[in-house]
C-alpha cells in the first residue's frame, strides 16, 4: 500500500514476487474477482445451494448471482461439502 501511486491499488503496484505468484495461481482473474468468487461460493454453501437466499444475503439480484455463478463456474453439489469449481 505504501508504494501505490493511486487509488485503487492495482497489480502493478505489487512487488514482482507477489504478482507472479498470484498470476500463476489463476491467470485471468484479478484479486478482486477471486475474492468475489470466493465470497459467492462461501455464501452459496452457507445457504445450502439456495440461490435466492444467497442473493438476499449478498444484497444482489438473483439474476446477478446466476450470472456470476456462470462466470466463475461455481456449481453447488449437495452431496459435497460445498460448491464445486
Amino acid at each position: 500500500m505504501l508504494t501505490s501511486s493511486g487509488d485503487p491499488i492495482v497489480s502493478s503496484d505489487l512487488p514482482d514476487t507477489i504478482r507472479r505468484t498470484e498470476e500463476a495461481r489463476e491467470p485471468g482473474l484479478s484479486l478482486t474477482e477471486r475474492a468475489e468468487r470466493d465470497l459467492i461460493a462461501r455464501t452459496l454453501r452457507s445457504c445450502s445451494g439456495n440461490v435466492t437466499a444467497t442473493a438476499s444475503a449478498l444484497g444482489l439480484a438473483k439474476s446477478t448471482v446466476y450470472a456470476k455463478l456462470h462466470r466463475y463456474n461455481i456449481r453447488f453439489d449437495p452431496g459435497s461439502a460445498g460448491p464445486a469449481r
